[in-house]
């Protein structure tokens, strides 16, 4: 691994833990992994993590009768 190589994979780690265990929003979380937040999105869901946070079921149904 190269120094590069290691200085993104650092990165990308960082923002994903920010992002799943601190609420920290997608696009500064983007910044902090030299993404952008298109590919940032995609990053999380390559690593099982959803954009996605509901509640409670009821809150989840709410929003898909609304989509």
């Amino acid at each position: 691994m190269t120094p590069e190589d290691a200085n993104r994979f650092a990165r990308r780690a960082v923002a994903l833990g920010y992002y799943s265990q601190s609420g920290v929003s997608i696009g500064y979380c983007a910044q902090i992994a030299g993404m952008t937040e298109e590919d940032f999105i995609q990053y999380l869901g390559e690593n099982n993590v959803s954009i996605f946070h509901f509640d409670d079921e009821a809150e989840f149904l709410d929003e898909l009768d609304n989509a």
